[in-house]
């Protein structure tokens, strides 16, 4: 039995699907790069890709981790619709005992999901610069991705609409809903002839072609 690392097994289901291809990842919301990780199963079975982490404190976390992999780009960026400086909602502790080593799983920059999960954990606030993820692809190696997985607390479709999945060659994505914005994704995904659902829960979803 492979470890899972995911929330839900999600990265079992990942790894199947692909059937022992290797390919690379697009991983926006990326935490320490273990804790409930979409991508780490992959990377350990030889996917190389790009991991995103807006939180300066998990994201030295999520460096060292890699820091001897040549074929993983980790960068600190915190994402939104557009270039802005914002209150960066930093959740310090998760009250959810199975989440391990904690930090930033509930962490935000949108007022909304903060007050609909502030009584999950601990936070604390500080100001924070994000960009548009163009920013972040135009300044990696890779251009092409066979799987992104998006968790980036409330702002998920405002970063998925910006991702031409059909020119970045996606065949399938793991993304987080909460039963707030799952048809929204579902719509846009099958705009991109993306449109089977391999997996879905009240939390996540997964789509491929």
């Amino acid at each position: 039995m492979k470890k899972t690392y995911s929330q839900y097994r999600e990265d079992l289901i990942v790894f199947d699907y692909f059937n022992g291809k290797i390919g690379n990842l697009l991983d926006l919301g990326a935490n320490d790069g273990i804790t409930f990780s979409n991508s780490r199963l992959l990377i350990e079975n030889g996917w190389g890709g790009v991991l995103v982490e807006a939180s300066p404190l998990t994201f030295k976390k999520l460096k060292t981790l890699y820091e001897n992999s040549n074929k993983v780009v980790c960068v600190e960026k915190c994402l939104s619709k557009e270039k802005l400086k914002t209150t960066f909602y930093h959740n310090t502790f998760h009250h959810n005992p199975t989440a391990g080593d904690n930090m930033d799983l509930l962490s935000t920059i949108d007022l909304s999901s903060y007050e609909r999960t502030s009584s999950w954990g601990s936070f604390s606030e500080f100001e924070i610069e994000c960009d548009t993820i163009d920013t972040v692809l135009t300044s990696v190696p890779y251009k092409k991705f066979d799987f992104v997985s998006i968790d980036i607390e409330g702002v998920d479709l405002d970063i998925l609409r910006q991702l031409d999945l059909t020119n970045m060659g996606v065949e399938l994505l793991v993304l987080e809903h909460n039963n707030i914005i799952k048809n929204e994704i579902i719509d846009y995904c099958g705009s991109h002839n993306i449109n089977k659902v391999l997996f879905e829960n009240n939390v996540n979803i997964i789509l491929h072609k």
